[in-house]
Protein backbone atom coordinates (compact mmCIF):
# COMPACT_ATOMS: atom_id res chain seq x y z
CA UNK A 1 0.00 0.00 0.00
CA UNK A 2 3.29 1.93 0.23
CA UNK A 3 2.89 2.26 -3.39
CA UNK A 4 -0.32 3.15 -3.83
CA UNK A 5 -0.92 5.76 -1.90
CA UNK A 6 2.21 7.88 -2.95
CA UNK A 7 0.67 6.95 -6.89
CA UNK A 8 -2.90 8.34 -5.56
CA UNK A 9 -1.23 11.15 -3.89
CA UNK A 10 0.53 11.97 -7.58
CA UNK A 11 -2.78 11.09 -9.43
CA UNK A 12 -5.24 13.16 -7.16
CA UNK A 13 -2.73 16.43 -7.58
CA UNK A 14 -2.89 16.14 -11.60
CA UNK A 15 -4.86 18.77 -13.59
CA UNK A 16 -7.40 17.05 -15.76
CA UNK A 17 -5.03 16.79 -19.32
CA UNK A 18 -2.28 15.79 -17.76
CA UNK A 19 -4.14 13.20 -15.45
CA UNK A 20 -5.30 12.06 -19.29
CA UNK A 21 -1.92 11.91 -20.63
CA UNK A 22 -1.01 9.87 -17.60
CA UNK A 23 -3.77 7.02 -18.12
CA UNK A 24 -3.20 7.12 -21.92
CA UNK A 25 0.77 6.21 -21.36
CA UNK A 26 0.02 3.68 -18.72
CA UNK A 27 -2.79 1.71 -20.12
CA UNK A 28 -3.73 -1.73 -17.72
CA UNK A 29 -2.89 -4.98 -19.36
CA UNK A 30 -5.79 -7.37 -18.89
CA UNK A 31 -5.93 -11.28 -20.44
CA UNK A 32 -9.47 -11.95 -21.33
CA UNK A 33 -10.49 -14.93 -20.44
CA UNK A 34 -13.25 -17.49 -21.08
CA UNK A 35 -17.09 -16.27 -20.73
CA UNK A 36 -15.54 -12.89 -21.61
CA UNK A 37 -14.13 -12.06 -17.66
CA UNK A 38 -10.83 -9.47 -18.15
CA UNK A 39 -7.96 -10.65 -15.73
CA UNK A 40 -5.16 -7.39 -14.91
CA UNK A 41 -1.85 -8.85 -15.19
CA UNK A 42 -0.13 -5.78 -14.29
CA UNK A 43 -0.51 -1.90 -13.30
CA UNK A 44 -2.27 -3.75 -10.01
CA UNK A 45 -1.40 -0.30 -8.01
CA UNK A 46 -2.17 2.28 -10.55
CA UNK A 47 -5.90 0.59 -10.45
CA UNK A 48 -6.21 0.24 -6.68
CA UNK A 49 -4.98 3.94 -6.64
CA UNK A 50 -7.39 4.98 -9.03
CA UNK A 51 -10.15 3.26 -6.78
CA UNK A 52 -8.78 4.99 -3.82
CA UNK A 53 -9.13 8.62 -5.43
CA UNK A 54 -12.62 7.79 -6.20
CA UNK A 55 -12.02 7.28 -10.16
CA UNK A 56 -13.95 4.37 -11.54
CA UNK A 57 -12.38 4.03 -15.30
CA UNK A 58 -8.97 3.58 -16.86
CA UNK A 59 -7.92 2.60 -19.76
CA UNK A 60 -6.88 -0.88 -20.68
CA UNK A 61 -4.95 -2.70 -23.57
CA UNK A 62 -5.98 -6.23 -24.07
CA UNK A 63 -2.63 -8.28 -24.25
CA UNK A 64 -4.58 -11.88 -24.65
CA UNK A 65 -7.90 -12.51 -25.60
CA UNK A 66 -8.31 -16.53 -24.34
CA UNK A 67 -11.86 -16.19 -24.59
CA UNK A 68 -12.20 -19.37 -26.46
CA UNK A 69 -10.44 -21.62 -24.00
CA UNK A 70 -12.31 -23.83 -21.33
CA UNK A 71 -11.62 -22.23 -17.59
CA UNK A 72 -8.95 -25.43 -17.39
CA UNK A 73 -7.44 -24.88 -20.40
CA UNK A 74 -7.35 -21.36 -19.66
CA UNK A 75 -6.05 -21.50 -16.21
CA UNK A 76 -3.47 -24.00 -17.59
CA UNK A 77 -2.48 -21.12 -19.73
CA UNK A 78 -2.38 -18.22 -17.27
CA UNK A 79 -0.19 -20.45 -14.87
CA UNK A 80 2.13 -21.64 -17.71
CA UNK A 81 2.83 -18.08 -19.55
CA UNK A 82 3.10 -17.15 -15.84
CA UNK A 83 0.24 -14.24 -16.00
CA UNK A 84 -0.84 -15.28 -12.58
CA UNK A 85 0.51 -15.00 -9.52
CA UNK A 86 -1.62 -17.21 -7.60
CA UNK A 87 -0.29 -16.74 -3.72
CA UNK A 88 -1.52 -14.49 -0.90
CA UNK A 89 -0.32 -11.16 0.62
CA UNK A 90 1.29 -13.98 3.38
CA UNK A 91 2.88 -16.01 0.41
CA UNK A 92 0.78 -18.54 0.53
CA UNK A 93 -0.89 -20.69 -2.35
CA UNK A 94 -4.60 -19.84 -3.29
CA UNK A 95 -6.23 -21.02 -6.25
CA UNK A 96 -7.48 -18.99 -9.33
CA UNK A 97 -10.98 -18.76 -7.31
CA UNK A 98 -9.23 -17.16 -4.12
CA UNK A 99 -8.12 -14.23 -6.12
CA UNK A 100 -9.78 -10.60 -5.33
CA UNK A 101 -12.54 -9.88 -7.55
CA UNK A 102 -11.75 -6.60 -7.42
CA UNK A 103 -8.77 -4.12 -6.54
CA UNK A 104 -10.25 -2.74 -3.78
CA UNK A 105 -10.24 -6.23 -2.58
CA UNK A 106 -6.69 -6.26 -2.86
CA UNK A 107 -4.72 -6.88 0.68
CA UNK A 108 -1.58 -5.42 1.80
CA UNK A 109 1.73 -6.83 1.19
CA UNK A 110 4.75 -4.81 2.84
CA UNK A 111 7.01 -7.48 0.89
CA UNK A 112 6.06 -6.33 -2.36
CA UNK A 113 6.17 -2.78 -1.09
CA UNK A 114 9.84 -3.31 -0.20
CA UNK A 115 10.37 -5.31 -3.77
CA UNK A 116 9.03 -2.13 -5.83
CA UNK A 117 11.31 0.04 -3.89
CA UNK A 118 14.66 -2.21 -4.65
CA UNK A 119 13.62 -2.37 -8.16
CA UNK A 120 13.06 1.63 -7.94
CA UNK A 121 16.80 1.70 -6.54
CA UNK A 122 18.14 -0.30 -9.41
CA UNK A 123 18.02 -3.95 -7.12
CA UNK A 124 16.44 -5.76 -10.29
CA UNK A 125 14.68 -5.21 -13.78
CA UNK A 126 11.22 -6.13 -14.36
CA UNK A 127 11.11 -8.77 -17.06
CA UNK A 128 7.40 -9.74 -16.44
CA UNK A 129 4.88 -9.83 -15.13
CA UNK A 130 4.59 -10.11 -11.48
CA UNK A 131 8.04 -10.18 -11.34
CA UNK A 132 7.88 -7.89 -8.06
CA UNK A 133 5.71 -10.84 -6.68
CA UNK A 134 8.42 -13.24 -6.96
CA UNK A 135 10.98 -11.01 -5.39
CA UNK A 136 8.40 -10.13 -2.44
CA UNK A 137 8.76 -14.26 -2.05
CA UNK A 138 12.33 -13.87 -2.22
CA UNK A 139 12.61 -11.38 0.82
CA UNK A 140 9.77 -13.20 2.98
CA UNK A 141 12.06 -15.47 3.94
CA UNK A 142 15.41 -13.32 4.55
CA UNK A 143 13.94 -9.72 5.99
CA UNK A 144 12.11 -9.62 9.02
CA UNK A 145 8.52 -8.18 8.46
CA UNK A 146 8.86 -5.83 11.71
CA UNK A 147 11.81 -4.17 10.02
CA UNK A 148 9.97 -3.22 6.57
CA UNK A 149 7.19 -1.95 9.05
CA UNK A 150 8.87 0.38 11.54
CA UNK A 151 12.01 0.83 9.29
CA UNK A 152 11.56 0.62 5.35
CA UNK A 153 14.87 2.59 5.04
CA UNK A 154 17.14 0.19 6.90
CA UNK A 155 15.17 -2.58 5.11
CA UNK A 156 15.49 -1.60 1.83
CA UNK A 157 19.02 -1.20 2.36
CA UNK A 158 19.16 -4.98 3.41
CA UNK A 159 17.11 -6.06 0.41
CA UNK A 160 19.47 -4.86 -1.86
CA UNK A 161 22.37 -6.21 -0.52
CA UNK A 162 20.57 -9.17 -0.87
CA UNK A 163 19.30 -8.39 -4.49
CA UNK A 164 22.81 -8.26 -5.72
CA UNK A 165 24.19 -11.26 -3.93
CA UNK A 166 24.74 -14.69 -5.26
CA UNK A 167 21.89 -15.67 -3.53
CA UNK A 168 19.82 -13.79 -5.74
CA UNK A 169 21.37 -14.27 -9.29
CA UNK A 170 18.76 -17.04 -10.34
CA UNK A 171 15.48 -14.45 -9.65
CA UNK A 172 13.96 -12.67 -13.06
CA UNK A 173 15.76 -9.73 -13.51
CA UNK A 174 18.59 -10.12 -11.40
CA UNK A 175 21.54 -7.24 -10.66
CA UNK A 176 22.95 -9.88 -9.33
CA UNK A 177 27.15 -10.26 -10.19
Amino acid sequence: MIEVEAKAKKLAKKEHDDYQKYLKKHPIPVIVGNAGQFYMVDHHHLARALEMIGKSKALIEIVQNWNDLSSADFWKRMIDEHDVYLYDETGAPRSPSELPRSVADLADDPYRSLAGEVEDEGGFQKTGYFVEFVWAQFFRTRIDRDLIEHHFKKAVKAALELARSPEAASLPGSAAN
